[in-house]
């Protein structure tokens, strides 16, 4: 299953992260790309939730 995260980077969403790929999960984590992702296994996605063309851009295809 593919499951997006929003930002993806904080103490919280990383731990959740971590459980998500352990339980085979799909991750992808769409933020603004300023921080490291710390999570193997993560596909990061970068664009500006903001900047809805960028987001569009993103998550195509």
């Amino acid at each position: 299953m593919k499951v997006l995260f929003i930002g993806g980077t904080g103490f919280i969403s990383t731990a959740v992260s971590r459980v998500a790929i352990v339980k085979g999960f799909d991750l992808y984590h769409l933020n603004r790309g300023q921080r490291k992702v710390e999570v193997q296994g993560v596909k990061s996605l970068v664009a500006d939730i903001h900047q809805p063309e960028s987001v569009r851009a993103a998550l195509q295809g």
